[in-house]
């Protein structure tokens, strides 16, 4: 599929395949999508541990933080 591709024409071929081909995408996309999202969470559990470990962020209590965000 080449990188032009309109959003439309996606859901045009997607619109061409079978019932069970579509679920197995819809389950093949489900599955990555969570695993982007595993890799984004593991990025910034690392980039936290970074900063807390270099002395740039400190522990904090929710109302402490709200405090702050809304001042």
């Amino acid at each position: 599929m080449p990188i032009a591709t309109t959003f439309n024409e996606v859901v045009e071929a997607v619109d061409s395949l079978s019932m069970t081909d579509q679920e197995t995408l819809v389950d093949l996309l489900r599955h990555r999508l969570a695993a982007a999202r595993r890799q984004e969470i593991e990025r910034a559990v690392r980039e936290a541990r970074r900063e807390f470990d270099s002395g740039q962020a400190q522990i904090a209590s929710v109302a402490e933080i709200m405090d702050e965000l809304l001042a």
